[in-house]
């Protein structure tokens, strides 16, 4: 965190991580725990510190060599220098971090779009930004410039060590151009109330003025703290803000038609998996149909080996009993075959010896006869 020269050290007091409020609570936030940390501006290392108690490994970087001094022993390494002028590669030996944190930083910087361009060979493949900025169209600067006025200060959104001032939209244009992108924006607001304010006549502005001044709501906003992705290793980055509704037009349609295009590829692969599982259900009803149908055909194939079991034991059976009908049958046809072949013969042989016996008697006859003749003559 760049610090104005006539700047006193923040006290710690100040910080509420449980109800957080102001940007150094938001930054811490960010920056989360237990990362790798490079924190460009640590002044006298009062988050620094509390990076160092969650768990953050922090290389410093900070102009001020007194401020350095008391934020080095929160640090694994500290670097004193003016960072647009540095020789980071020298100094980091490339090495890549998780988070760099710029608090209160950019609006210091001669040339933040060269610088942040820079940033990128530095962090790793998640690595993000983390910054705080102040509103230049806070409600205050705009009614300084009513009333003719353009005071630098001490400290503040008029800081006289700024030389750079930024809107929502400026800081938008500058993330575009350095290839960044928005993940997390947090909006520090501060009530205005004009009768509190001793530092303006009130006799100048009317509160139809004022009114007409907070209708747009970023005149609330005191300072911006946001976390950035490089958008090119980011094909969808989130927004989440205290006051989304609030960003210009221009942003809010990039950030519908991204978060449209999320929800509905989010959709679509809900119905993608809808379908898949629907189909998985269908298989799964399928396979227990068919196992269903196997169970049933490996039963009926069980019963039919039983039944053609029991059927070739009946048959064989059947056909032992048949042959053995059969045999005894053809037995007793061979016997009484044989006994008709006998009486056949039997009676052949009788009637063969009749015949033989009639044609003796009859030979025997003419014999008679015919001796008869021969002694008669």
């Amino acid at each position: 965190m760049y610090e104005s020269k006539n700047s006193k050290d923040y006290k710690l007091s100040q910080i509420d991580l449980n109800t957080p409020k102001n940007s150094h609570d938001f930054q811490i936030l960010l920056t989360g725990k237990n990362k790798e940390v490079l924190e460009i501006g640590t002044a006298t290392g009062y988050i620094t510190k509390i990076l160092k108690e969650n768990g953050c490994k922090i290389t410093g970087i900070e102009e001020n060599p007194n401020f350095a001094t008391s934020a080095k022993e929160f640090t694994e390494k500290m670097i004193v220098g003016d960072v647009e002028t540095l020789d980071l590669d020298y100094h980091l030996k490339d090495k890549k971090f998780d988070v760099i944190l710029l608090g209160d930083v950019i609006e210091h910087l001669k040339s933040p779009e060269i610088f942040l361009k820079t940033l990128h060979s530095l962090l790793n493949e998640n690595g993000y930004l983390v910054c705080s900025i102040p509103n230049i169209s806070y409600i205050i600067i705009r009614l300084q410039l009513l009333n003719g006025n353009f005071d630098y200060s001490n400290t503040g959104l008029l800081d006289d060590d700024h030389l750079q001032y930024f809107t929502l939209k400026t800081i938008i244009s500058l993330l575009d151009k350095t290839n960044f992108r928005f993940k997390i924006l947090h909006k520090v607001k501060e009530e205005f109330h004009l009768p509190h304010r001793s530092d303006f006549d009130q006799s100048n502005f009317s509160e139809i003025l004022i009114d007409c001044i907070k209708k747009d709501p970023e005149s609330l906003t005191y300072q911006y703290v946001f976390s950035a992705l490089p958008s090119f290793n980011h094909k969808k980055s989130v927004i989440v803000t205290n006051d989304k509704e609030n960003l210009p037009s221009r942003y809010l349609k990039n950030i519908f038609d991204e978060e449209y295009g999320i929800i509905t590829g989010y959709n679509r692969a809900l119905d993608e998996i809808k379908r898949k599982k629907d189909f998985l259900i269908y298989l799964e009803n399928a396979i227990k149909e068919k196992n269903t149908v196997i169970h049933t055909l490996e039963n009926a194939i069980k019963e039919k080996n039983i039944y053609l079991e029991n059927a070739i034991k009946e048959k064989n059976i059947y056909l032992e009993n048949a042959i053995k009908e059969k045999n005894k049958y053809m037995e007793n046809a061979i016997k009484e075959k044989n006994k008709y072949i006998e009486k056949i013969i039997h009676d052949k042989d009788a009637q063969l010896e009749e015949i033989t016996s009639s044609f003796l008697m009859r030979l025997l006859r003419k014999y008679d006869k015919f001796s008869g003749k021969i002694k008669t003559k």
